[in-house]
């Protein structure tokens, strides 16, 4: 018997780990700690060439290939959880939700709608599924089952903004201002403290209800909400030093696109971050597709349009 298998012969048993899964602790720790993200995936499809069943094998994987963009191999890698004994109970976002967003990203809105439908049958009582479901059907121009799961979200919990922000910029693009200036009054009743909600009802306020509002409210909205502070962040970038996601080093363009999206996640109501990715992908001549952005800017922008922006950008 080994040394080191002698000291293991003694650890309490709960603590005892079988000899011949050493190597595979060991190299479930050097995965863990490794800070490239090449070698860091390398040893992760090397444990799970020892175990492709082994679910949290496989979420770390389909995390490290979605922080590349290999969204394909990514959803691959949920699949087989949910191919698992256990089929992924217990984590959160459902698994189903998770492939359900990884199709959205390449496009393929139908079978996410499969997916997030699956997630919506074993989780009924999650209003953020409905969201996101409407979110897909808005894509695919389905307005009614949009409503419809904006609805259910609202019903199953009241609470909420998104929804309300949601159906408000909906109706606008359907000119029905009368509802949509209802529909953001009764939010901003329930989300008082949300500033997304309150530039909203400001906005309501001076392009729908026609009252007086100066300029000088809507920049201390935006002043507060912390929009004016990360619009410093988007246009003062600052290019020097090195920057990485999720261990990749990122160009300095991938940088700045990365610095907009993640303003775009954090106020996703606000045109005007829309605004500067489209610019800069177009100034920049970057090869991405930006139908989407340019579709969610005119969706966004309703009541105060900048049509010099469009007619050079987006039509």
């Amino acid at each position: 018997m080994l040394v080191e298998d002698l000291e293991l012969f003694y650890l309490p048993s709960e603590k005892k780990i079988p000899t011949e899964n050493k190597n595979i602790e060991a190299l479930k720790y050097r995965a863990d700690q490794e800070k490239d993200l090449s070698k860091k995936m390398m040893l992760f499809k090397q444990l799970w060439d020892f175990n492709p069943d082994d679910e949290e094998i496989n979420l770390r994987l389909a995390g490290l290939y979605e922080s590349t963009g290999n969204y394909l191999k990514a959803i691959e890698h949920y699949k087989y959880i949910l191919a698992s004994k256990y089929h992924g109970y217990g984590i959160s976002p459902p698994v189903p939700a998770l492939i359900g967003q990884l199709y959205s990203k390449t496009g393929e809105n139908d079978l996410a709608i499969t997916y997030f439908t699956q997630a919506i049958k074993d989780s009924p009582n999650n209003p953020s599924l409905y969201n996101e479901i409407a979110d897909l059907y808005l894509a695919n121009y389905d307005t009614l089952r949009a409503v419809q799961n904006l609805n259910k979200s609202i019903n199953l919990q009241p609470l909420q903004k998104d929804p309300y922000l949601s159906l408000f910029f909906l109706h606008l693009n359907y000119e029905d201002f009368e509802v949509a200036n209802k529909i953001i009054s009764n939010s901003y009743n329930i989300n008082l403290n949300d500033f997304g909600t309150l530039y909203c009802y400001s906005l309501a306020q001076k392009y729908i209800s026609k009252i007086p509002l100066s300029d000088s409210v809507l920049y201390s909205i935006e002043q507060n909400s912390g929009i004016k502070k990360r619009l410093s962040e988007v246009t003062d970038f600052n290019s020097n030093g090195d920057y990485y996601y999720y261990g990749r080093q990122l160009t300095q363009q991938e940088r700045r696109l990365q610095i907009i999206q993640d303003a775009i996640t954090d106020y996703p109501y606000y045109d005007g971050f829309y605004k500067i990715y489209i610019q800069f992908v177009v100034d920049n001549k970057i090869n991405k597709d930006i139908k989407l952005y340019k579709k969610k800017y005119l969706f966004y922008s309703k009541l105060n349009p900048d049509y010099t922006f469009i007619n050079k950008y987006v039509k």
